[in-house]
């Protein structure tokens, strides 16, 4: 093998190594952000002021409140259900301090797989959610 097709692959493995790092870099730093955007809606997550708590507002893209929605906080031992009421505020006390994943109307609008081994988000100081719906009829369509 030749000097050039030598260092041509030299350079394609440090080229690949430092993608891979990056791309690892890029997920790292989506697992702690206190925001997330998705087709159907944005999440932002703030640390709150009562411990094992999740204080949760539903609007549409216009601020509205949305009431009677069933926002579901997920851990890795089950869910935690409430329905919002008529301000689009829902409180539910949780039993554990990671969040999974969050549901409207069962429809997947947040997923943390990994929160629980990486501690974020965490509940335990409380959890304020704020869900703004940029698709409803994604979120009120019935089965």
């Amino acid at each position: 093998m030749s000097t050039k097709v030598y260092k041509f692959f030299i350079y394609i493995i440090i080229i690949l190594f430092f993608a891979a790092l990056y791309r690892g870099y890029v997920w790292y730093k989506m697992q702690f952000a206190d925001y997330e955007s998705g087709p159907i809606a944005d999440v932002y997550l703030e640390i709150g002021n009562s411990p094992m708590n999740i204080s949760c507002r539903v609007v549409d893209i216009k601020g509205k409140p949305l009431s009677s929605v069933v926002v579901d906080f997920r851990n890795n031992s089950g869910g935690n259900p409430g329905i919002t009421n008529e301000a689009g505020l829902v409180q539910i006390a949780v039993g554990e301090k990671d969040l999974e994943q969050i549901l409207v109307n069962n429809i997947v609008i947040m997923n943390r797989p990994y929160s629980y081994e990486l501690g974020y988000p965490s509940v335990e100081r409380g959890l304020q959610v704020k869900i703004v719906i940029k698709d409803l009829k994604a979120v009120t369509q019935q089965d």
